[in-house]
């Protein structure tokens, strides 16, 4: 109970406030802003990461890095929900064919799913196009037992 309390308290003070207006992604954490454009509507973006960070285990840290894009038009390619299974949703994964630049991987995991599959889907991610070694990511564990997965892209 004390390490959770912990956690608890460390994720209230890395909560990246998120907020979706038409095509526009605003992000906002300790005084910093940031507002990133995309090619559509960014509801379900904003969605999944405001629930992964009330449960999230890896807080989205790299809040600054994403600043030298606030001039780009984002994409995303799908958000694949749903799945039960690693295998269930590196299907998904290997449908995509569009080559990417940087991405953001947002993961909403159930207790079937543990960081080596992570590693597993980040590898199949790297061989479809997604270059995971300049993504950023957030993992969290899904306590209502429903898995969500996105990958948000910045266009060449």
């Amino acid at each position: 109970m004390k390490l959770e309390e912990t956690v608890n308290k460390f994720n209230k003070q890395h909560l990246l406030n998120v907020e979706s207006k038409d095509n526009k992604l605003n992000l906002s954490i300790h005084g910093n802003n940031l507002c990133l454009n995309f090619n559509k509507k960014t509801d379900k973006i904003a969605e999944l990461l405001n629930t992964m960070q009330k449960q999230s285990l890896i807080y989205f840290e790299d809040f600054d890095d994403l600043t030298m894009y606030e001039n780009e038009t984002w994409n995303y390619t799908k958000i694949a929900s749903g799945w039960n299974t690693k295998n269930e949703l590196l299907k998904m994964i290997e449908q995509s064919q569009i080559d990417k630049k940087i991405c953001i991987h947002l993961f909403n995991i159930n207790e079937s799913i543990n960081l080596f599959d992570i590693a597993d889907i980040m590898n199949l991610a790297d061989e479809n196009g997604y270059h995971t070694d300049t993504s950023l990511f957030n993992v969290s564990l899904s306590l209502d037992g429903i898995n969500n997965y996105a990958i948000v892209y910045v266009d060449k």
